[in-house]
């Protein structure tokens, strides 16, 4: 029989319903935002209502949140991501049982003595990794213990794990026309957020607060308030402490900062060394200074899961794990070039669909590692934090259109978003800074790729 026992982040709540022969867990926050209503019992009846597994994970492409599932029926037990497994989950599978973690530590230390794995490549995990700290689509540093990835489910009996999204074939979209779903999910999540919990919106110069802004007018009574949080290294003229409060009085609505000394309580630092791997340093900081002192008891409404939706990357030909493995940020040593060879073979069905593999690449490495990390940490505080983009439904739409409309420097969508749903918030400059400028200008000029590839040759060569 397969262990079905997660154990949970300090804080999470876990909500188990059974109904007949099924049973559902769910870990962390879920929400409906075509239904914003809708309790997490509610969801949980809609869900122990599929009559199989590809009927619940398609169900959970509408859903929003932060969660982990765990599905037991008699088709099998199998655990189920949000859209961009943001609330992680780990797995190890020995002498027919399939052990679950919160983190890779926490799951390695959990094992009995005699079924710890033994470690993976020591060298990148005592040099590259100690410094970047993203596992490489899901290698941790002990052999067979891994993290689900976005887009996959894991099956308990076996300790294998399945691609299920994209089903379909992808379709190509105009920019305009996916604006009315987009605003009507995003509005949707924040509405089913405020008939929950009390909300704060984080401000800052770019992209992602300002289309969670524009997309929130109607509702923004839902809102304590916005907030910027500033750092050591910002000054006056820091675009995150100067654009901010003109948003605010032009949306009308209050707007404070939070200073972040930099200085850390050790109760916080010692909170996330010991249940998150390889924590941000940044991060005890900002528990301390900002999420338990300002943000208690408070969801804070962030843009951070839009990533999943930008393009970071120019357009790539002909495809190979070495240059995946300098994109990730590695270089292209052994181990990380190894775990994306076997990604991208586990990734021809995204191909053979017609969708770009560079936007799942994005999707399974950075979101599925980097925005997990993130979204962890906050959630280990006294505050929590709801990504409205993080809804499959949704990236799946703003993915049909065509890359070049959704740079991340850029992103012709989210400017029409912020011009159909509060044209005034453009009166202010995004990312109003030189480096973004000149990256923008190598844009138009068409030089921006052979400038970045030349850098990496560089980079590689020294």
């Amino acid at each position: 029989m397969s262990a079905v026992i997660l154990p949970p982040f300090p804080g999470e709540s876990i909500y188990s319903l059974k109904e007949g022969d099924r049973t559902l867990h769910i870990y962390g926050l879920i929400l409906d935002p075509g239904h914003p209503a809708r309790t997490t019992e509610d969801i949980a009846r809609n869900l122990l209502s599929c009559e199989n597994l590809r009927a619940l994970l398609r169900a959970t492409f509408s859903l929003g949140g932060t969660y982990l599932l765990i599905w037991e029926s008699p088709e099998g037990n199998y655990v189920v991501p949000d859209s961009g497994a943001l609330r992680p989950c780990f797995y190890y599978h020995c002498n027919n049982q399939t052990h679950l973690g919160s983190s890779a530590k926490g799951l390695f230390k959990s094992l009995p003595q005699k079924e710890k794995p033994p470690l993976e490549d020591t060298d990148f995990f005592t040099s590259a990794f100690a410094k970047k700290g993203l596992f490489v689509m899901g290698r941790t540093p002990w052999q067979g213990l891994r993290q689900l990835l976005p887009n996959h489910y894991l099956d308990l009996k076996t300790g294998s794990t399945h691609r299920y999204f994209p089903m379909e074939k992808h379709q190509s979209r105009s920019p305009k026309s996916v604006l009315p779903e987009v605003t009507k999910v995003l509005r949707g999540q924040i509405v089913a957020a405020a008939n929950r919990y009390s909300l704060a919106l984080p401000l800052t110069a770019g992209w992602d607060s300002r289309v969670l802004l524009a997309v929130s007018r109607s509702v923004l009574d839902h809102y304590s308030g916005t907030y910027t949080m500033r750092h050591p290294y910002m000054s006056d003229r820091h675009e995150d402490v100067r654009i901010p409060p003109d948003l605010a009085r032009t949306a009308g609505i209050s707007h404070q900062f939070f200073e972040n000394t930099g200085e850390a309580n050790p109760a916080d630092e010692q909170l996330l060394a010991a249940e998150v791997d390889a924590p941000n340093p940044r991060n005890p900081a900002m528990h301390t200074n900002v999420y338990n002192t300002h943000l208690a008891d408070q969801l804070i409404i962030s843009g951070i899961a839009s990533e999943t939706a930008k393009r970071y990357y120019g357009e790539e030909k002909n495809l190979h794990p070495e240059r995946l493995a300098i994109l990730t940020g590695y270089g292209d040593h052994p181990f990380v070039v190894e775990a994306l060879t076997e990604w991208l073979e586990n990734a021809q069905p995204v191909s053979d669909l017609g969708y770009d593999i560079l936007d799942f690449f994005h999707w399974e490495f950075n979101v599925g590692s980097s925005v997990a990390r993130e979204v962890s940490q906050i959630n280990l505080s006294r505050a929590r934090v709801f990504p409205p983009f993080n809804q499959k439904q949704l990236i799946n739409t703003l993915l049909q259109v065509p890359s070049k409309y959704r740079d991340m420097y850029d992103h012709s969508v989210y400017r029409e978003i912020i011009k159909a749903s509060w044209p005034e918030l453009l009166r202010h400059r995004v990312n109003p800074n030189r480096k973004t400028d000149i990256i923008r200008l190598m844009k138009r000029l068409g030089i921006y790729t052979t400038y970045t590839n030349l850098k990496r040759r560089l980079l590689k060569q020294n």
